[in-house]
């Protein structure tokens, strides 16, 4: 299609999945990892400018253009069998358009089509019953938008319509078929790959934005910051998140389809570069996928593509815990820190002064909170907390310090409740023991109610709460350590 290519925006899908996968090491530019890229089964039809979602262990390919027209065409990938299966048309044709899986369903959100240059239509896909719903209307019409699913909400990011590029972000709620609008972009842009890790939106390059801009969004704040920049242009590339770091994959400007994968990683705010994929190419879709990447059409040698190429992920340690925080108490410090999946357990290591070398306190925590008794009220200490897995240890988490004082303790008598489960799992609490006696009484009650509820009211982050609930019949045993 070159006398449209001038046009074309890729959408870029993006799709969260809350699966168990392993960690991902972070290298130096011009290093790499052990994982491989690998030619899978072609797409019946060759096309660029596609959507894709994953659900169910499958993969959905959506609308896209072939050259001469958009499409409706919807297939089915299944990499048990790596194969691929028409499915039910889209209702409307369309390309640019931005796709996204929420709660085991689908949403096709804007684009362009064959009769209108951009849309505002969101119809909504359900793969068990391989049938369309029309559903509300995006308020602002636009193709080459970005779409990312964060705790069952849908972000429509940027584009461009007749009125030129956009820095709109509007949010989508499946649950109530509403729209809200959030704070704009910084920088207005199409082409942009988007993708999110614990609770913040990171927009990655995009034509008219600079290319190499990378812009972080914050939910829980609705604003916008600059973060590090990409190492090469980045214009009309997949992007994915794998273990709280995103890959970014291909793209590049007009002319220049890039084999380039480069892995951005929030916690330290650096990129590292990854293998490079077998076919380069731009407006390609990317979805991640039982810890493989699979990279779906796009433009390669200004022909739509039909290859599809999958990145298996080298399994690793787990990433360093995030948000470490320590609060001084009498005789104590109690740590706090952002759970990481498919974490086994963490270490706990303590020093008196900043910086390395640290202690060892704790090599058996199962829980994302340890209080630490060991210590004097007056001096300062200094932690760092690892993640660990079979496969070995994180790096550090940001160091936290705090100072234990007397004249800290809360008012009244308070305990550390540790509760042993029957499968040896070990949950610790910090509370009163007006709390702890009320546990005590459902605990030994014959009519209990079969769960116990337990608010955790630190690192709420973007949550508006979080609660523990402990089922009668899973505990072994419980120690009340008063203090």
């Amino acid at each position: 299609m070159p006398k449209i290519r001038k046009n074309l925006v890729l959408l870029f899908t993006f799709v969260l999945l809350f699966t168990s996968i392993h960690g991902v090491s972070t290298v130096a530019y011009g290093e790499e990892e052990t994982g491989s890229w690998e030619t899978k089964a072609s797409m019946s039809t060759a096309r660029g400018a596609l959507g894709v979602a994953a659900v169910n262990g499958k993969i959905y390919a959506i609308g896209g253009y072939d050259g001469s027209q958009s499409l409706n065409l919807v297939e089915e990938y299944n990499p048990t069998t790596d194969t691929w299966t028409t499915k039910s048309s889209m209702p409307t044709t369309r390309h640019n358009l931005g796709v996204v899986a929420v709660n085991g369903k689908i949403y096709a959100i804007g684009g362009g089509t064959n009769e209108v240059y951009a849309s505002n239509v969101v119809e909504e896909y359900d793969p068990a019953t391989d049938t369309w719903t029309t559903r509300e209307s995006m308020p602002v019409p636009r193709r080459a938008l970005s779409v990312v699913a964060v705790n069952g909400k849908i972000y429509a990011i940027g584009g461009y319509n007749k009125t030129g590029n956009l820095k709109t972000l509007e949010v989508y709620d499946p649950t109530t078929d509403t729209w809200t609008e959030k704070a704009s972009a910084m920088t207005p842009g199409q082409f942009i790959s988007v993708s999110e890790v614990n609770g913040k939106i990171y927009a990655i390059g995009g034509s008219h934005r600079g290319y190499f801009l990378v812009e972080e969004y914050d939910l829980a704040t609705d604003t916008w910051t600059i973060k590090e920049s990409t190492s090469m242009a980045r214009f009309a590339a997949g992007a994915v998140t794998y273990n709280e770091k995103i890959y970014v994959v291909g793209g590049g400007r007009v002319n220049d389809k890039s084999k380039n994968v480069e892995v951005y990683n929030p916690a330290t705010n650096s990129w590292s570069t990854e293998k490079e994929i077998i076919t380069g190419r731009y407006a390609l879709a990317a979805a991640e996928l039982n810890g493989s990447i699979y990279v779906i059409g796009g433009v390669h040698a200004n022909e739509d593509t039909a290859i599809v190429e999958a990145y298996t992920i080298p399994q690793t340690s787990p990433p360093a815990p995030l948000n470490l925080t320590a609060t001084g108490g009498d005789s104590k410090v109690t740590l706090n820190w952002n759970a990481v999946e498919d974490c086994d357990g963490y270490k706990v290591y303590r020093s008196t002064t900043s910086g390395e070398p640290y202690d060892l306190i704790e090599s058996d925590v199962t829980t994302s909170s340890y209080i630490d008794l060991d210590v004097n009220n007056g001096t300062t200490y200094y932690y760092v907390v690892t993640a660990v897995n079979s496969n070995g240890e994180s790096d550090y988490s940001n160091e936290a310090s705090a100072t234990p004082h007397a004249d800290e303790q809360p008012t009244g008598d308070r305990a550390l409740l540790v509760i042993t489960m029957q499968n040896g799992l070990e949950k610790e609490y910090d509370m009163s023991m007006t709390e702890v006696e009320e546990f005590m009484e459902w605990c030994n009650s014959d009519n209990a109610e079969p769960y116990y509820t337990i608010d955790k009211d630190y690192n709420v982050g973007p949550f508006t709460s979080r609660k523990d609930y402990i089922a009668h019949d899973k505990i072994m045993c419980f120690e009340v350590n008063e203090y």
